[in-house]
């Protein structure tokens, strides 16, 4: 099998084609001239809509008495059956 791991000293070089990386060449001439004024409204397509004005908002957190109300304890679960804490 042969080592392809990168020695002490060696680079990589990569060439991404220059500044044209990552845009796209219009199909001809004419769209070129219009894609300024279209590309905007493409673009718009792909946006999602504004939140509504009202806005998300979470319930309020529940009261500390009301969690230690719901809370179990461990013999109510089946975990400790009150005698050297084994399975009930």
């Amino acid at each position: 099998t042969k080592d392809y791991s990168l020695k002490e000293g060696e680079t990589i070089t990569v060439n991404l084609g220059g500044t044209k990386f990552g845009r796209r060449r219009p199909q001809n001439a004419e769209e070129s001239s219009t894609s300024s004024s279209s590309g905007s409204a493409d673009l718009q397509s792909f946006a999602l809509p504004p939140p509504p004005a009202g806005g998300f908002s979470l319930p309020p957190p529940p009261k500390t008495s009301d969690v230690k109300e719901k809370r179990k304890s461990l013999k109510n679960l089946g975990f400790d059956d009150g005698q050297f804490g084994e399975f009930a």
